[in-house]
């Protein structure tokens, strides 16, 4: 039996965000409908490789997240390896989401709340940097932000979840002004995102 309340403790424990936490739980129980509770390394690569046909890698590596998680949990060796995701230039493929939640957790406890805000609004829409650093004040309120490259459209979708977390967070700021600025209140530059993000990894302890 999977011992679900003793492992929410132990990631309350490790003050992890209640989404995270919902998160391992939700994907933990994926794999109970499968294997039960037998968490031998042969059958979470077949977990793995059978959640492979039916979704998306990252979600399958997210699986794979919450399995090692819950091992190390209950102490016992799980080596089995998430599956090698093409990389794009966006920031869901420069961290784990562990590690992400580690970042933005602590963002948060320091009261810099904004920072936070840049990092979790890429994550959570899949924006690339490109991309990201065109929104604006309108594109928030829309709830989406489309782009016409080359001929094509392309719409970037906000989630509700994400809109409700940054409630309030840009008030203030006119509709075409760029969510993304430095402490001049200029525009950011890619290189300027990616200095600002790689000094706060660096200061949490993230590789």
């Amino acid at each position: 039996m999977i011992r679900y309340k003793e492992f929410e403790n132990y990631l309350k424990e490790e003050e992890l965000s209640i989404n995270t936490i919902n998160s391992y739980l939700f994907n933990l129980k994926k794999y109970e409908q499968y294997y039960g509770d037998d968490f031998s390394k042969d059958k979470i690569v077949d977990f793995k490789w059978k959640m492979q046909e039916k979704v998306k890698v990252k979600t399958v590596n997210h699986y794979i997240v919450a399995i090692k998680k819950y091992c190390k949990f209950i102490q016992q060796p799980c080596d089995v390896k998430k599956i090698k995701e093409q990389k794009t230039n966006s920031i869901e493929n420069v961290i784990s989401l562990e590690q992400f939640t580690l970042l933005i957790d602590n963002l948060k406890k320091e009261g810099k709340e904004r920072y936070a805000d840049y990092f979790l609004i890429p994550a959570k829409t899949g924006a690339r940097i490109s991309e990201f650093l065109s929104f604006t004040k309108q594109d928030l309120d829309n709830g989406q932000k489309v782009l016409y490259t080359k001929g094509k459209v392309r719409t970037i979708l906000f989630p509700s979840g994400l809109l409700k977390e940054l409630e309030g967070h840009f008030d203030g700021m006119g509709p075409d002004e760029k969510i993304y600025v430095n402490r001049q209140g200029q525009p950011m530059t890619a290189r300027g995102f990616n200095s600002l993000f790689k000094s706060y990894a660096q200061k949490y302890g993230i590789p």
